[in-house]
């Protein structure tokens, strides 16, 4: 299996994807990232890391995503189809702003990064998406946390 990788910058998008399941999903998933990013500068300041990719990794990937500076990893499972994992790319992407240029002292305080870059996450849902469809996002994301507890 290759990578898939998604670059933000629409005049130097890279894509490669295999097996052919995902070339069907490229558009979906990702045709919104560049908004995302330009929304996110808008409300937060300058994206700081320079090139902004994401990274589809193999199935044994164990979590949903991971930022880090310049490339997100997420699971291949955010190919959906349907647009319905988006906020996951929102979430990583937020930590460009909440998580990496400013983050807490100890793990202890690792919610402090989580609950900010969830409030960025919803903002750029709102912004993007519209309240309403950032709202329905929201909703399914308690039901799932609920449904696990």
């Amino acid at each position: 299996m290759r990578w898939a990788i998604y670059n933000s910058n629409p005049s130097t998008t890279e894509l490669e994807f295999t097996p052919n399941r995902l070339k069907s999903t490229k558009p979906t998933e990702f045709a919104r990232l560049g908004k995302m990013v330009h929304v996110a500068e808008k409300l937060y300041g300058p994206y700081r890391w320079g090139r902004y990719d994401v990274l589809v990794l193999p199935p044994s990937f164990p979590y949903g995503g991971m930022e880090n500076p310049n490339l997100t990893f997420l699971t291949p499972g955010v190919l959906a189809g349907d647009r319905s994992l988006t906020s996951l790319l929102a979430h990583e992407l937020g930590h460009s702003w909440s998580g990496n240029l400013v983050t807490n002292a100890t793990w202890d305080d690792i919610w402090l990064n989580e609950g900010f870059t969830t409030y960025v996450e919803h903002r750029i849902g709102e912004a993007v998406f519209g309240v309403n469809e950032a709202k329905m996002q929201r909703r399914f994301q308690q039901k799932s946390i609920k449904s696990k507890h």
